[in-house]
């Protein structure tokens, strides 16, 4: 369960290693809602969306026991980007396991990150995401869940 005390930390853990990005009043929702509504523009993130802030606690977070065992994860989006980011910033191991599907813009762009393997398998995400969860389990290797991460360290992530 996600406790205040909890989000707080990861805010300061996570804080010099992205952006703080801006908020936007929006009359139009605001209106609409009667209630004052504040957009939190992540597409201003150094990654372009929110999936860094996550991906580096997810990181930071790891015991050194589980940073030596390495991360891997399955994306053709923002998480793997977001993971790629927040491994070399911080000098980690990880693999990001791509369908083959993936653009090949995202495929060259991540394999720019030194530290970071990248794997192709699978025609979509879902095969993918199958795959880096047996790679997990065969290696001992920590899945990061692109979408399903408890504090980023649910029962998928069980640290040691």
């Amino acid at each position: 369960m996600t406790t205040p005390e909890a989000v707080a930390a990861a805010a300061a853990r996570v804080a010099p290693h992205v952006l703080r990005t801006p908020l936007l009043h929006s009359r139009w929702l605001s209106a609409r809602t009667g209630a004052q509504v504040l957009l939190k523009l992540e597409s201003e993130q150094t990654t372009g969306s929110f999936k860094l802030r996550g991906a580096t606690n997810k990181l930071l977070a790891a015991t050194e026991a589980n940073r030596r065992r390495g991360f891997v994860t399955a994306s053709s989006g923002n998480h793997g980007l977001a993971m790629a980011t927040a491994l070399s910033a911080i000098g980690l191991p990880g693999t990001i396991v791509l369908p083959t599907t993936a653009a090949p813009a995202k495929r060259t762009a991540l394999a720019e990150f030194p530290g970071v393997e990248i794997l192709l398998h699978g025609h979509d995400c879902v095969v993918a995401e199958g795959h880096a969860r047996q790679l997990a389990a065969n290696t001992g290797l920590i899945f990061v869940s692109p979408y399903n991460d408890a504090e980023y360290d649910g029962p998928s992530t069980r640290l040691l």
